[in-house]
């Protein structure tokens, strides 16, 4: 079987990113290449990416990855050319895109509905990310997710064949481990000055609705104060980051001192310190397809509070605090519980650990693979 894995990403959207280098990988360990072949198509900027991949071929598109109309114009009217041109048998999308024409068999990464639940997108967009979710149910010969709630989403909003679709759950970046409180700590206020008292952490986008950060910032406050703890924000600007921006000025501005900061992106290998430093990670989103930082903080030994809606229960569910993503009281009590507690002994995360893993997604994905040659 000859198959193409789509593997085009832009810049900033790290989490797609994670996946196809992850999936890549998985692939080039242990999937049998006797009688097979994978091939990656890629932008040319991230070949570096793919070097290490010696089963695979890699194929270099001239586009700039961040140009997302260049990159989907490619998708729509010449990748189904590309498709005919090499006889591709299959292609993995890791990511929703807007493909139409089918010219093979198809499998699709439909990481979640979250246009439906939530509006974080311009109308134009939303629009057409909800026409080419239901083109992609259509033509697709499997569907891979990423959680129970998102399948169940897909089966009740697309009507997609549930036995057709697959739970594969991401994994968590090896590298991240714990690393002794008091060291992460000290490190975090060396390579950044303003923070200077220990912290609550959120890893993430800065972005509304969806992540729900306005609400935490108009309730934590009174935490802070009290225990005498800074809370820092993680991670690139996401949509209506103003928003956030603006409220985290003004609860400093309130309380008259820095008590709520950003960092913006940060190094990869500055991660596990920041999550092994904190005294608690909160991550009350509205809607995750996953929610990848949750496992991170957990690979840390960090304690945490989270939603209990979309699929962020079936990550946390007994392992940190549970709240409704709009409960302003459940946020302060559980947060104060989890400051009194203070961390879980060093092996209370591995059960959960061990079950989201990517070597066990690769598996499930080279299950699928094997159906459809059949």
């Amino acid at each position: 079987m000859n198959i193409l894995i789509y593997g085009r990403f832009s810049n900033h959207h790290f989490a797609i990113r994670n996946v196809i280098l992850s999936i890549c990988k998985g692939l080039n360990e242990k999937y049998d290449f006797t009688n097979n072949k994978i091939t990656v198509l890629t932008n040319r900027e991230h070949a570096d990416s793919f070097s290490e991949f010696v089963n695979f071929s890699i194929d270099l598109l001239d586009i700039p990855a961040d140009s997302a109309s260049k990159n989907q114009f490619y998708t729509l009217f010449k990748l189904p050319s590309y498709i005919k041109k090499h006889k591709i048998d299959l292609v993995i999308f890791p990511q929703i895109t807007f493909y139409y024409f089918k010219k093979c068999k198809t499998v699709f990464y439909l990481h979640d509905l979250i246009e439906y639940s939530v509006k974080n997108a311009k109308s134009l967009s939303l629009r057409l990310r909800k026409f080419f979710y239901r083109r992609a149910a259509k033509i697709s010969d499997a569907i891979i997710t990423v959680s129970e709630n998102s399948k169940k989403d897909i089966v009740n909003i697309l009507h997609y064949p549930e036995e057709k679709i697959s739970v594969l759950y991401d994994g968590r970046d090896e590298s991240l481990v714990p690393i002794d409180k008091e060291k992460a700590f000290d490190k975090i206020k060396e390579d950044f000055s303003n923070i200077k008292q220990h912290y609550l952490l959120y890893v993430g986008y800065l972005a509304h609705p969806q992540k729900n950060l306005l609400f935490v910032l108009d309730n934590i406050s009174e935490i802070l104060l009290k225990n005498n703890l800074q809370f820092i924000l993680v991670g690139p600007d996401g949509k209506d980051a103003e928003l956030i921006h603006q409220k985290i000025a003004d609860v400093n501005n309130k309380v008259g001192k820095q008590i709520v900061l950003t960092t913006g992106p940060v190094k990869k290998e500055q991660l596990p310190y920041f999550y092994s430093g904190a005294e608690a990670f909160i991550f009350v989103s509205q809607y995750e397809g996953f929610g990848m930082p949750v496992l991170e903080a957990m690979a840390c030994g960090c304690p945490f509070i989270t939603s209990n809606g979309s699929s962020l229960k079936e990550i946390a569910n007994g392992y940190g605090e549970l709240i409704s993503p709009d409960d302003s009281e459940g946020l302060k009590t559980k947060l104060s519980k989890i400051l009194e507690e203070g961390r879980k002994l060093p092996d209370f995360y591995k059960p959960v650990l061990a079950k989201f893993t990517w070597e066990n997604h690769v598996d499930g994905l080279i299950t699928v693979l094997n159906a459809i040659k059949k």
